[in-house]
């Protein structure tokens, strides 16, 4: 006889029949055909078997002595992996606590009335960065204070603005 049933199919009716219904001729001829399926069986009954032997456990009279003591003891490696780990944590906010009080300290010893400094480039420097055309408004830049003050700037007219570029160039 050929059987039609699929594996999954005749899984499902296995576990259905282990409640002691009566197996279908489809599933037993499955089974005659699928040597998947009847080892999948052959284990089903002998765990059903070893479950319906019901017998108690032996606990060792040490055991409750020893398992709270194993308890106690996993409670205090946690409890020390948790600090470990905070303290690892907190490396990072005391750099940066460090590094916002060492810049809150210079703040304080700068005095209040010094002035910014601009930087004056030597001439071999100004040379060197006009041939490497790194400042190209290199005149514009060392006469700012000139040309810093916009309202002045919208008070010149085109004929004062080419003066002074004239002058800029010269």
């Amino acid at each position: 006889m050929r059987s039609n049933m699929r594996c999954e199919e005749a899984v499902e009716a296995l576990v259905d029949a282990r409640d002691a219904q009566p197996r279908s001729a489809q599933l037993l001829a499955h089974l005659a055909q699928c040597p998947a399926c009847r080892t999948l069986e052959q284990r089903a009954l002998g765990l059903a078997h070893l479950l319906s032997l019901d017998v108690p456990a032996e606990v060792p009279a040490s055991f409750d002595a020893r398992f709270f003591a194993r308890l106690a003891d996993e409670k205090g490696h946690a409890r020390r992996r948790r600090v470990w780990r905070l303290s690892w944590a907190l490396v990072p906010v005391a750099a940066g606590l460090a590094f916002a009080l060492v810049q809150a300290t210079r703040l304080e010893q700068t005095p209040a009335n010094e002035t910014a400094q601009t930087a004056v480039l030597p001439p071999d420097d100004v040379d060197l960065a006009v041939d490497l055309e790194l400042a190209e408004n290199l005149d514009v830049v060392q006469k700012l204070d000139e040309v810093e003050d916009f309202d002045l700037l919208n008070e010149v007219d085109d004929q004062d603005l080419q003066r002074i570029i004239d002058e800029v160039r010269r």
